[in-house]
């Protein structure tokens, strides 16, 4: 869970996408390599390619060592969720404000993710 969560924060915060963006992403969407994920499913149905640096790429790559391990792992859903389920809106919701919780990050919401991806 600990690797999945720095890598979605990460990604959220560098790409600026959306939640539901995030939890639509299948395992073929990120490009490790080039740095590139593919939103496939945006607002209005449209998709687009994001960039991400190498840190979040580093993350990313950690993550997916591990989700090799996940009861899940021949699926096509990038996220995948503890104790063998599935990862959807709910739970990337629950994980984040969790997040946000412990590291102390008051009035805390998933699209302050998105809006700290369109500043930077």
């Amino acid at each position: 869970m600990d690797r999945r969560d720095e890598a979605i924060v990460r990604l959220m915060a560098e790409t600026a996408a959306r939640a539901g963006e995030i939890v639509g992403m299948a395992v073929p969407d990120l490009d490790l390599p080039m740095g590139m994920a593919v939103i496939r499913r945006g607002k209005g149905g449209k998709g687009r390619r994001v960039p991400f640096g190498p840190q979040t790429a580093r993350a990313i790559d950690r993550y997916l060592r591990m989700r090799r391990r996940h009861r899940l792992a021949d699926t096509q859903a990038q996220w995948l969720g503890d104790r063998g389920k599935s990862f959807g809106y709910p739970g990337l919701y629950q994980t984040l404000m969790s997040r946000a919780e412990a590291a102390g990050i008051e009035d805390f919401h998933p699209y302050v993710l998105r809006h700290t991806g369109a500043t930077r």
